[in-house]
């Protein structure tokens, strides 16, 4: 009989990373600072296992081939790699600016099935926290290389958006963007690592060198258009019996729900693998205790499900194409 499965991240130690995850999900990396924990990976440099159960220790590729369709549902295919990456983020420091490129790029040029349209969810921010999301005004391709010769100009240019909790914003790919400090984020994307620096404030990694940038690249995917005022999705809640839930955002690749319950979550995978993350609150569900920070792999054959207490709900799914 299917089960939810918790899931046992891999954290990843960047410059920019810090002790947050710890202080507010328990995320323990033995005294390292945290930059991200991948918690639904099925990347090998960042495998995330099952944490409990008959299936404690198997990764995602082995669940694919010990449960089949039951596992993966209707929009993935088990014989393929899956197609998700879900992390949190820490961003203690500012992260670099960057873009990523679209399917047909990462294709031809780093010779991978995937590039990299992600979402971010944000779970804590610091008062004057903000995002990068594009650019404040129309350039062009020539402008925007003379800019970049000069470092730290290009932050002229950015389209800096405040941002509280539970904001949400689409990054598209070619879309440039960067995390300002004192943020957590929840990312959904493509089961992708391809990042383009564009500039990273002139920072030394642990010895002692400048962090590679990829203009040449970041210039070949990048979106030039004016952004100022988009980004933030906006979102709409429907009630669902006392509980609050918005379809914040939907597209071929991924889509997200926010879900706030009162007191009981039933629903049903729809035959699709559900990625659930436990913003806030805690919960039980059939037989497992789930805590903040707990994300949970829901196969797509168990067909319905019951969350009972109280709290934010994230969840995540490949829709039927």
């Amino acid at each position: 009989m299917l089960k939810p499965l918790k899931m046992k991240p891999t954290f990843k130690n960047y410059i920019w990373g810090g002790q947050n995850l710890k202080k507010v999900y328990g995320k323990d990396n033995a005294g390292e600072n945290i930059a991200e924990s991948w918690e639904v990976s099925s990347r090998e440099e960042g495998l995330s296992y099952v944490a409990e159960g008959e299936d404690e220790g198997l990764t995602i590729k082995q669940l694919m081939q010990k449960y089949g369709k039951d596992f993966c549902g209707e929009s993935i295919d088990e014989k393929e790699e899956f197609p998700l990456l879900f992390k949190l983020i820490d961003a203690n420091d500012k992260l670099s600016i960057q873009v990523h490129p679209d399917d047909d790029y990462a294709y031809i040029n780093e010779n991978q099935s995937k590039g990299k349209t992600e979402a971010w969810y944000v779970l804590h921010a610091e008062p004057g926290s903000f995002l990068i999301y594009g650019f404040n005004e129309q350039l062009e391709k020539t402008q925007l290389r003379e800019i970049l010769k000069n470092g730290n100009e290009i932050e002229k240019y950015l389209n800096k958006v405040e941002c509280k909790k539970g904001d949400c914003f689409f990054i598209q790919a070619g879309t440039i963007h960067a995390i300002g400090a004192g943020l957590i984020i929840a990312e959904i994307q493509q089961n992708s690592n391809i990042t383009y620096r564009l500039y990273d404030y002139n920072r030394r990694d642990k010895n002692g060198n400048l962090r590679e940038l990829h203009i040449e690249k970041s210039l070949d995917v990048i979106s030039l258009e004016k952004q100022a005022g988009t980004g933030k999705v906006q979102k709409f809640f429907e009630s669902d019996g006392d509980n609050l839930i918005s379809k914040t955002i939907a597209n071929k690749y991924f889509c997200m729900e926010e879900i706030m319950v009162k007191s009981t979550y039933q629903s049903s995978t729809n035959s699709l693998l559900n990625i659930l993350f436990i913003a806030e609150g805690h919960f039980k569900l059939g037989d497992m205790f789930c805590n903040e920070g707990d994300s949970i792999i829901i196969p797509a054959g168990m067909g319905e499900y019951i969350l009972e207490g109280q709290g934010t709900v994230l969840k995540f799914y490949v829709p039927k194409q």
